[in-house]
């Protein structure tokens, strides 16, 4: 039987694999050769998404471990603001998946 209980229960385990993820990704992308930015956002949605479908009680929590880490270095090393915007679609995303979980588990 699936388990469509919506309480938090993975996120001790699920929260440092989502803070590595996006510090590997955000690193990936502050490369000095790295220029796709689609791939990026893919990547961001695609785990954000994912998570939140996992354990939809946070959506807010994995939208901050995927994209914060994207603005935090991008403006560190490069005074890159316009790097938030990974944040606004891993919210985004987050958003989304947990809604769809939330819907499917009714």
């Amino acid at each position: 039987m699936p388990n469509t209980d919506l309480t938090p229960r993975n996120t001790s385990v699920m929260l440092p694999i989502a803070l590595l993820t996006g510090l590997v990704m955000a690193l990936i992308d502050n490369q000095p050769g790295w220029d796709d930015t689609g791939v990026s956002a893919f990547a961001v949605i695609s785990a954000a998404g994912v998570l939140s479908l996992v354990e939809p009680a946070r959506p807010w929590l994995w939208a901050a471990a995927i994209g914060g880490w994207f603005p935090l270095i991008a403006i560190s090393l490069h005074g890159n603001y316009g790097a938030t915007l990974a944040l606004l679609f891993a919210l985004g995303a987050a958003y989304a998946g947990s809604f769809l979980r939330r819907a499917t588990a009714s």
